[in-house]
């Protein structure tokens, strides 16, 4: 009967184990936070890192996670790299409980050539990714003008593709503005807003 008891608890341990794949730190806030972790919560420990308000936090490790995946994160830290901002919102027991203080991060690292994605707009673009559109949605990302962005993925695209795109980001590597061009209705509606690029190499 004791062996059958340990088997089941070591049986519910490794299940927990692998259901919850990134792993948990708690650190005393203003600590580096390591490379591919981000802010889940915080917390005041009256015992331990001096004691003020929201002096403790929990990270987690989310560079284990597969592309596509989202996890909610406390707004206003650095996002890994390939991670991108899907999402604002409010929680008022995670994060300080102030306006817009969770991010939903979203991993676009290895989403496939050509891959457009609906994000917010203001925070680093990944490394072959452009912006092909802005747009407003009173629901997401801070309730402004022009908060949305859909981000388009250049990387691996054949020589030669042709691909329409808003002005003012810098390009990948081998590409080049072909034509500019003005559309009222994309990318903030300036003049020539729109460019078409190519990929020459």
């Amino acid at each position: 009967m004791y062996k059958r008891f340990v088997m089941c608890l070591m049986s519910v341990a490794c299940f927990s184990m692998f259901g919850h794949a990134q792993s948990t730190q708690t650190i005393c806030s203003g600590s580096t936070i390591p490379t591919g972790w981000v802010v889940i919560h915080f917390s005041t420990d009256f015992s331990r890192c001096g004691g003020s308000t929201n002096d403790i936090q929990v990270i987690e490790q989310i560079s284990t996670l597969g592309t596509g995946a989202t996890i909610n994160a406390c707004s206003g830290f650095d996002i890994p790299a390939g991670w991108v901002v899907r999402d604002l919102s409010t929680n008022f027991t995670d994060c300080g409980g102030s306006t817009h203080d969770i991010s939903v991060l979203l991993n676009l690292n290895g989403e496939p050539s050509g891959t457009s994605v609906s994000v917010c707009s203001g925070f680093t673009i990944p490394s072959g990714w452009v912006v092909s559109d802005f747009s407003t949605n009173s629901t997401r990302c801070i309730n402004g003008n022009n908060n949305v962005s859909t981000l388009l993925n250049l990387k691996g695209l054949p020589i030669n593709t042709q691909e329409s795109v808003c002005s003012g980001d810098s390009l990948p590597a081998g590409w080049i503005v072909v034509s500019t061009s003005t559309n009222s209705t994309r990318c903030g509606g300036g003049i020539n807003n729109i460019e078409t690029i190519r990929r020459t190499f």
